[in-house]
């Protein structure tokens, strides 16, 4: 009886809830630190097809506009096939990025630190979907591009 089988069945097991966090959270690591690392060809790796242009287009972006970024992991949950990261970033707006609601913005050379929560979904050892939240006002308004409403008048 292979050492994976059901007991009483003769049949292989699949991995355990457990297992597959763990493999969900392994892919997840080494795709982040090799795009961090901008080692985009190997991280495609661990990419689905069809989101490895966007993944790219977006690191790259990142990169350029925040070229001495640092991003800590705060917090990591991995369940089943998910992965969530709690993150805060820090970097020095130098380079042009295209705003939503604000178009195009040259780098003013200021400093930012924002926060985000990106939750991450694995099959066959590659990321195959994502979701993500960033407090992108919290950086727009350390940069002086955004003023918040004063909540006080």
């Amino acid at each position: 009886m292979p050492p994976d089988a059901e007991p009483g069945t003769g049949q292989t097991r699949g991995p355990t809830a457990s297992e597959r966090a763990a493999e969900s959270r392994a892919v997840v690591d080494r795709a982040l630190t090799l795009v961090g690392d901008r080692n985009y060809d190997e991280a495609s790796e661990y990419i689905a097809p069809e989101l490895r242009g966007v993944v790219r287009e977006f690191a790259e972006l990142t990169h350029d506009v925040f070229p001495d970024l640092d991003v800590t992991l705060e917090d990591t949950i991995a369940e089943g096939d998910k992965v969530v990261y709690r993150w805060s970033a820090r970097g020095t707006h130098q380079g042009t990025a295209r705003y939503r609601t604000l178009g195009e913005v040259q780098g003013t050379g200021g400093r930012i630190e924002v926060q985000g929560i990106t939750i991450l979904q694995v099959a066959d050892g590659k990321i195959v979907r994502t979701w993500g939240v960033t407090d992108e006002a919290a950086g727009l308004e350390q940069l002086g591009l955004l003023r918040s409403p004063s909540v006080y008048g």
